[in-house]
């Protein structure tokens, strides 16, 4: 990815976690985020189509963050000690980062933080619908 667009990215996730510390995230305007993250709506617009796109974008980073060593399939759940690693390293990532976390559970509209997680599993495990 062009580092221009990871630093717009950046921008736009960081100015959102800003504002969503002070209000419920149907109450943010692209215009108010795009103000915040010093950036145009057209840059928004080019990397993201609406807000809840961008909360999904942030959703994917910290699975992927909590999950980055894990390359699951099906079979791999049903040992005793993939899943003791795993519920460890869940525990140890959402102690570091329960700010953030505690965030995006109080932004959590329509259970998309839900959704995107089990689609992140089902990705993770290479289960197709």
């Amino acid at each position: 990815m062009d580092r221009r667009i990871r630093k717009s990215r950046n921008a736009l996730k960081s100015s959102l976690f800003t504002l969503m510390k002070k209000k419920n995230i149907s109450y943010i305007s692209i215009s108010e985020l795009c103000e915040l993250a010093d950036i145009n709506r057209s840059t928004f617009y080019s990397n993201y189509g609406n807000i809840t796109e961008l909360l999904s974008d942030i959703h994917k980073d910290l699975f992927h963050a909590m999950f980055s060593d894990y390359k699951l399939s099906i079979s791999d759940l049903n040992t005793v000690e993939t899943k003791k690693n795993i519920i460890y390293h869940m525990i140890h990532y959402v102690e570091t980062h329960k700010n953030e976390i505690t965030i995006l559970f109080t932004n959590n509209e329509n259970d998309l933080l839900e959704k995107n997680m089990v689609r992140f599993f089902m990705d993770i495990c290479n289960i197709d619908v």
